[in-house]
């Protein structure tokens, strides 16, 4: 009685099936019929078209098939061997119906085939039956060049292609995302009209009585107020990764807002959920990331090394692109590697970009135009270095060093070559520490600020690793603190307290004597005058915007400030030189004439001069960053030039013209454009008081499409590796000793948010949560379900249905 129960109910479901099939199958011949008539009418008047030739530009619909099949290849019988071994191979087939056109993917023998498998293929187009056909009737076919050779007899080509191979998900990942929440059968249509948009059709094949249990479960699930206590769920994870919380916070925070009268309901409440949260917002971001690199064309990777809070080596990647005049830069990954050498650090990069930007290698090449870094030997080294193996792939790479790190180095030099400069920013660095190890002699110091009415201040540091910048705010610091630090060093010196030591008593002795001496305070004040300067190129270096055609404008107004100074005095060396016995209302000792003053002024401004130009002008990428001076407007001539730019855009050209692809942009037509975008340019500056590329973008961009393409490659070069260094100190922030095991892919993903996502009152959580959605069965309501269902998930990972795919029409 059982069996021809479950007969009947097999044979209902068979006979409903194949009604919708025959429906679906005139519906689908209809359509055929109709295009196909559309299409004939469309090519009337135009000549025979090859398969291997683009439809794309004929103003018709086209309805397109899939197919797949696996044969088995069967070893020929000459070899000898008593075992015979069968391999398979796999053929996917993409058929356009109304012009009985079909494109193969030959899928590799070796690769595992399944659901989800990034299987490898080579693309390649010819007739499926006939290919079938004359297999049947081949001898052997023992591997995929046999293969080629029995698909060669179909082709309308002469010979077949050199054998080309894709990863599957990182080819079709450049142009296509998943598509999630599935659970039905579906039609799907998109046209060129919505490029990235695909219309999803839900078919009504009718349902079993599981089927039907699901579509209720579906339906409960996606109601308002389950969307509404997510969004506060996410949102909470998002502060909580923008903050820089550990994940423990997670749950309290959900119990406050419970307690403001919020509704986030029961489940997802602990920190394993919270970190779930996280990475899908960060992957939604990196979703953002690919879609504009897409239409960017062109990137630069930025990268630095570490060894971070669990002593493992590490590398930060940032990524720098341009879109129509503006550059951006965006935080990519945070990658444990085992070996901080060449090859370790560039197969990460190669295997970060493939990963975040859905990338082939064979892409990534073609479009990676700038690299820049620090001046580690394993970056820079110019025979087994990172910038020379990535050269290796691609020859136009423009490698930097970071310009930062540059002036750094070269302000060191000049220190280490002047021994009166040595030796004061020895006396500053000790007066650091001299403050800095001892709470007794910082609180000595406030009571000394205090009694002189001034500000409390600790004295900061000078010398280590610390920027230009650092060391301007140390030494201006030490002015504000000059009349209150010669107080305290005097009372130290001359104290019978016993709780002084001796120690302290001489250093505080000596600090006194050198620090109340007019050649000190003369120099000192020389030297803060020109890290004045320094710390200003330092900033604008350091800034994310920067390009490596500002460099050049930034070091020329540095270098005329510093001549400046031998005809007059900076604001520092002013203020020392008004007073002859005292500064500051301190009496200070010895002379200090105006021929050792002239001497030591041209010291210091040739010396820094001197390294500024060996440092930053030198290198291999002089030439082209000389070349890039055209992109900072504002320095144009005054009067429009023919020859202007021209000589430069020449020598670029001559550089990147391997890698200007026709599909983004004609080289051959940039020198001519580039004359017509000149006369544009004056025209905005005559009537703009501050023009941008982003300004001349908008107005010419339909006239001069080719070369504003080509400045968007030039801006999307780096001139410094700073942002790494930025990116570092965050790191330490987030994997501090306490959480020293966090992975390297939720500090990424915990950066990635921090760093790259919307501020907290602009995050809109609704895309987040239907990636999330999509990625699992998901249980969103658990008090709605059956008795048998209603298991609480709050502390494991069930989960049921959550994103409802039974909408009439969606769009991903």
């Amino acid at each position: 009685m059982t069996n021809n129960k479950h007969n009947t109910k097999t044979k209902a479901f068979r006979d409903s099936y194949n009604a919708n099939i025959e429906v679906a199958e005139k519906e689908w011949r209809g359509k055929r019929d109709k295009d196909r008539e559309q299409i004939l009418h469309c090519l009337e008047s135009r000549i025979h078209l090859s398969p291997f030739i683009s439809h794309a530009y004929l103003d018709i619909q086209m309805q397109y098939s899939f197919d797949y099949c696996q044969q088995r290849w069967y070893y020929h019988s000459v070899h000898s061997s008593e075992v015979q071994f069968i391999s398979e191979h796999q053929v996917f087939g993409v058929c356009c119906e109304p012009l009985s056109r079909q494109v193969f993917f030959l899928i590799d023998e070796a690769q595992q085939v399944g659901k989800g498998a990034a299987v490898v293929f080579r693309p390649d187009s010819y007739y499926f039956g006939l290919f079938k056909k004359h297999y049947r009737r081949q001898d052997c076919v023992d591997d995929m060049e046999d293969l080629a050779d029995c698909l060669s007899v179909w082709s309308e080509c002469t010979t077949v292609q050199d054998w080309e191979y894709y990863d599957w998900n990182a080819y079709l990942g450049q142009w296509f995302g998943p598509l999630v929440g599935f659970g039905h059968c579906y039609a799907f249509e998109f046209d060129r009209e919505h490029p990235g948009v695909m219309i999803c059709h839900q078919t009504q094949i009718p349902s079993s009585a599981q089927h039907k249990r699901c579509d209720a479960m579906i339906q409960q699930n996606a109601t308002n107020a389950d969307i509404n206590r997510m969004s506060l769920l996410f949102r909470n994870a998002h502060a909580i990764a923008k903050a820089g919380r550990p994940f423990s916070d997670f749950p309290w925070l959900c119990t406050l807002d419970e307690k403001k009268g919020l509704s986030v309901g029961d489940s997802y409440r602990n920190e394993k959920k919270c970190s779930e949260f996280i990475e899908s917002i960060a992957e939604e971001q990196r979703m953002q990331l690919r879609s504009v690199i897409q239409k960017a064309h062109y990137f630069s990777i930025m990268v630095d090394g570490t060894t971070d809070s669990s002593v493992t080596e590490a590398e930060i990647m940032y990524i720098r692109y341009a879109i129509d005049g503006m550059p951006y830069v965006r935080f990519l990954a945070y990658v444990n590697i085992s070996r901080a050498n060449a090859s370790t650090i560039t197969e990460s990069i190669v295997k970060t970009l493939e990963q975040h930007l859905h990338l082939t290698k064979q892409v990534i090449f073609e479009r990676l135009v700038g690299f820049g870094s620090d001046g580690a030997a394993v970056m820079t080294g110019c025979k087994s270095g990172v910038a020379t193996v990535l050269k290796k792939e691609q020859p136009c790479l423009f490698t930097i060093h970071c310009m930062a790190h540059r002036l750094e180095l070269s302000f060191k030099t000049f220190l280490d070559n002047f021994s009166f400069t040595k030796s004061l920013m020895e006396c500053l660095e000790a007066i650091y520490k001299f403050y800095h190890n001892s709470s007794l002699n910082r609180s000595n110091l406030k009571v000394s600020c205090a009694a002189a009415n001034i500000t409390f201040l600790v004295p900061g540091r000078v010398g280590g690793t610390r920027w230009l910048p650092h060391t301007m705010a140390a030494l201006q610091t030490l002015w504000k603190l000059y009349p209150a630090l010669i107080e305290h060093f005097e009372q130290m010196s001359i104290t019978t307290d016993a709780s002084v030591s001796s120690d302290s008593k001489a250093k505080a002795k000596g600090f006194f004597k050198t620090l109340t001496t007019r050649k000190t305070v003369i120099l000192a004040s020389l030297l803060t005058d020109a890290i004045d300067v320094l710390h200003v190129l330092s900033l604008s270096l350091q800034h994310t915007y920067c390009s490596p055609g500002c460099i050049i404008d930034m070091l020329n107004v540095a270098l005329l400030k510093l001549e400046q100074f031998k005809q007059r005095p900076g604001l520092y060396l002013q203020a020392a030189l008004s007073e002859t016995m005292s500064f500051m209302g301190v009496p200070i000792s010895g002379t200090y004439n105006d021929d050792q003053l002239c001497t030591a002024i041209h010291h210091v401004v040739d010396g820094l001069v001197e390294q500024l130009q060996k440092r930053l002008l030198d290198g291999s990428s002089g030439n082209l960053t000389a070349s890039m001076t055209f992109l900072v407007l504002k320095n144009w001539p005054e009067e429009h030039t023919q020859e202007f730019g021209n000589e430069a855009i020449h020598v670029l050209l001559r550089h990147f013209n391997p890698i200007l692809h026709d599909s983004i942009m004609n080289s051959t037509r940039i020198p001519e454009e580039w004359s017509t975008l000149k006369e544009y340019v004056y025209k905005l500056k005559n009537g703009s008081k501050e023009l941008t590329w982003v300004g001349v973008n908008e107005v010419a961009k339909d006239v001069c499409p080719n070369v504003l393409h080509f400045v968007d490659l030039l801006l999307s070069l780096p001139a410094s590796s700073a942002d790494c260094e930025r990116g570092f100190s965050l790191t330490k922030f987030i994997k501090s000793d306490w959480r020293s095991k966090l992975l390297d892919k939720k500090v990424t993903n915990l950066m990635t948010v921090k760093l790259n996502s919307p501020e907290i009152d602009g995050f809109d959580p609704h895309q987040s949560i239907q990636l999330w959605l999509g990625i699992r069965k998901r249980r969103l309501s658990s008090s709605e379900l059956p008795e048998s269902d209603a298991e609480s998930d709050s502390d494991d990972d069930t989960e049921a249905l959550g994103d409802n795919p039974c909408s009439s029409s969606t769009a991903f």
